[in-house]
């Protein structure tokens, strides 16, 4: 079967209001929602201490407020752009050339990292055909075609750990 294609009818009526109903009117009310809550954090801060509605304490709180926002603002940006380095490097403070141990399910090896970029975040790459360096076939089953008798595709779900340093370097 190639694929199915189902098809439905949703009323959205039932769903979106009409213009001039009650629901719209609703929906605006709650954008209003936090409104009551700010009014009575401003009435409680003036019972406190009476400075706390100066024009000075606001202008402070309007320019610590704008900072915060400046920042959400930036790293809204960055997600959205989708730049955001969630790298090796990063994440788990690897450098290129450091050693690693590579562990699966099937057995561990000890292997130096490199950071290819051409690579999907999440993905890793070991040749299987330098098994002098690097015995990646023990991450792997010994399965084989058996008419061909080539490896069987290799790809397993592996976790990469950082090695401790030695002591005195």
């Amino acid at each position: 079967m190639s694929g199915t294609r189902v098809e439905s009818e949703v009323d959205v009526s039932a769903v979106a209001p009409r213009p001039g109903s009650r629901g719209v009117v609703l929906a605006r009310l709650r954008d209003l929602a936090l409104v009551p809550a700010i009014i009575a954090i401003a009435v409680v801060g003036y019972a406190v201490n009476p400075v706390f509605l100066s024009s000075d304490n606001l202008i402070n709180i309007l320019q610590t407020m704008s900072e915060i926002g400046l920042l959400v603002l930036a790293q809204t940006l960055v997600l959205v752009a989708g730049k955001m380095d969630l790298s090796l490097e990063s994440t788990f403070g690897l450098a290129p050339g450091e050693r690693v141990r590579v562990v699966s399910r099937r057995g561990q090896v000890e292997a130096p990292i490199r950071i290819d970029e051409s690579l999907r975040p999440g993905l890793t790459f070991m040749t299987l055909h330098f098994q002098d360096d690097v015995a990646t076939n023990l991450l792997t089953i010994d399965a084989t075609d058996p008419k061909s008798g080539t490896a069987e595709f290799k790809a397993t779900a592996i976790r990469i750990e950082k090695l401790e340093a030695p002591v005195g370097v």
